[in-house]
């Protein structure tokens, strides 16, 4: 039973679209609403999470690696998006605590329902250019993010 659990949080995972993700309404810890879309002409990381997740917590170090590769690039977003909205204050102080950078957000119609941790990379056109339903090393996926950005881009 628990097979069949796992195999349609995955599929259902899998059949979210690009736009369905782009056009996300994320509610930020301070109440502010953003929609992925918004970040267009970046390439972003979108990672769905919880700081009781074991496997999520275990690859927080590779994105925090990640993130220090690639310096700050003001033309990569890493946006956080608590699989628990009632955790998000507290995910929100774990990502601080950690050093990891980006922001920590909910989904505005509650949970998702995807099995974290999820991760998706949208392109600067906001389409997905990676999706991961597992926990990564995602430091040896630097070099494919950097592929995703202009050559010769800022940095902030």
């Amino acid at each position: 039973m628990l097979f069949v659990a796992v195999l349609a949080a995955r599929t259902d995972a899998q059949s979210i679209s690009a736009a369905s993700i782009a056009n996300a309404v994320l509610v930020s810890e301070s109440g502010r609403s953003v929609r992925l879309s918004d970040l267009r002409g970046k390439v972003v990381f979108v990672n769905f999470w919880g700081s009781w997740c074991t496997p999520c917590l275990l690859e927080m170090a590779s994105i925090r690696k990640l993130q220090a590769t690639l310096g700050g690039r003001s033309d990569v977003a890493f946006v956080f998006v608590s699989a628990r909205p009632q955790e998000l204050q507290k995910d929100g102080s774990w990502l601080r605590e950690h050093g990891v950078a980006g922001q920590n957000y909910r989904t505005e119609g509650g949970n998702p329902g995807l099995s974290v941790p999820t991760t998706f990379i949208l392109d600067r056109n906001g389409a997905v250019a990676q999706f991961r339903n597992t926990a990564v090393d995602w430091e040896m996926h630097a070099d494919f993010v950097r592929n995703l950005l202009p050559a010769g881009s800022a940095r902030s």
